[in-house]
């Protein structure tokens, strides 16, 4: 999961903008280091912030409390006979396409959801989904 999804000039730019923030708040040296001030600070990194948001959509969309227009967008993954992956809660991601498919929602979303281990899958609401997603990409992005 700890892949660089989105390594484009506008999110280096607000990683810039958060690690000038997160010193100015910690009010230390601009040459501090500043993962532990996002730590301290309970921020997730830009990169993990947009798979956060991302992630809590497919939820949402999973369990069908998204907006209409994102539910169309997704759809979960049925196997065409049973196999073990049947019950995992997988989404559907489609086929590549073009070659900025792979940026859609209806690309990105699923393959975020379905690279999320199972035991965040399952949890049954909203507010513990992101509360164990947001550690887990604590763990991922500042821990590794």
């Amino acid at each position: 999961m700890a892949k660089t999804y989105g390594s484009g000039f506008i999110l280096d730019k607000l990683q810039r903008f958060q690690n000038q923030a997160a010193r100015i708040v910690s009010r230390r040296n601009k040459r501090e280091h500043t993962t532990p001030m996002l730590l301290t600070l309970h921020w997730l990194p830009i990169r993990a912030m947009v798979l956060f948001k991302v992630g809590v959509l497919c939820f949402k969309c999973f369990h069908g409390n998204a907006p209409a227009y994102l539910n169309d967008l997704v759809e979960p993954y049925v196997p065409s006979r049973a196999l073990r992956s049947g019950d995992h809660r997988l989404l559907k991601v489609p086929k590549k396409g073009k070659k900025f498919s792979d940026r859609s929602f209806s690309h990105f979303a699923p393959t975020i959801w379905n690279n999320l281990p199972l035991s965040l899958r399952d949890v049954p609401t909203e507010l513990t989904f992101r509360k164990h997603f947001k550690t887990y990409l604590f763990l991922e992005f500042l821990l590794h």
